[in-house]
């Protein structure tokens, strides 16, 4: 099985790219803004799992070819990204492949979860904490973030978290830490409150600390000896945004005297 993947990028990137001479990267006739990049079936992958191995190679190789292109020519270099999937079979089939989590990541939970079941897949089940996500008022939230700056900086923190494609786990990890300062500022623990258990706070330490899981996103580059992540970007990201709207719906998220609080 052969991969097609077309990249797309600014037209003065894809010259660049093209007088490069990259193997395995070509131009697309009549299309000045995109690149083909042919993939091969990886050895001794099963149909189930070459989709998957294969995205997570080009992606990796997407990552690194706009790295090297940024150390060639700064931020003169905006980069390429993946706009869409083909694999070509051995007798000449092309077929569009389509890539739920990247396609649909987007999408409100219960919504990803009724279109995941109208192609006939299990239904996945919903994030844990949705119901606080869900029940967040934003009016309050943001009168709590204008009166409380360590509020205020965990929202931006949360944006920047999520601002790119690729999950920043060095603002996440920032964004809990300013939480549970503020909360041992006023004599009380998350975790017995319930916010998060035991398992998951390390889990999610361990993930983000790893150069050896996450390479670049780490928040260290000393390696760890974690070599799989222990919690993904997804579980992570419904992790600190639920422990966040608790905080900022509770009378501790709107406390700014540094003093204990009631329950």
């Amino acid at each position: 099985m052969k991969w097609i993947i077309t990249l797309e990028a600014a037209e003065a990137d894809i010259d660049r790219l093209v007088h490069a001479s990259i193997p395995g990267i070509d131009p697309a006739d009549g299309e000045p803004r995109r690149l083909l990049l042919t993939h091969y079936q990886p050895d001794g992958a099963t149909p189930e799992e070459e989709p998957h191995i294969v995205q997570d190679e080009v992606e990796a190789l997407v990552n690194r070819l706009n790295g090297v292109g940024r150390v060639r020519w700064s931020r003169v270099f905006e980069g390429v990204s993946i706009h869409s999937w083909h694999t070509v079979a051995d007798d000449g089939e092309i077929t569009e492949r389509i890539f739920l989590d990247a396609a649909t990541g987007h999408l409100p939970p219960k919504e990803f979860a009724d279109l995941v079941e109208s192609l006939g897949y299990e239904r996945p089940p919903l994030p844990d904490g949705l119901d606080h996500i869900d029940g967040l008022d934003l009016d309050a939230a943001l009168e709590t973030t204008e009166m409380n700056p360590a509020a205020g900086r965990v929202v931006q923190l949360i944006d920047l978290m999520l601002k790119d494609e690729e999950f920043n786990w060095s603002a996440a990890y920032a964004a809990l830490e300013t939480i549970e300062h503020e909360l041992r500022e006023q004599g009380v623990d998350g975790r017995k409150l319930g916010w998060w258990t035991r398992g998951e706070r390390s889990d999610f330490r361990a993930t983000a600390n790893s150069p050896e899981a996450l390479g670049v996103r780490a928040r260290h580059g000393r390696p760890t000896g974690l070599s799989e992540a222990r919690m993904s970007s997804h579980d992570a990201n419904w992790f600190v945004r639920r422990v966040a709207a608790l905080w900022l719906s509770s009378s501790y998220g709107r406390d700014v005297s540094g003093k204990s609080v009631a329950s």
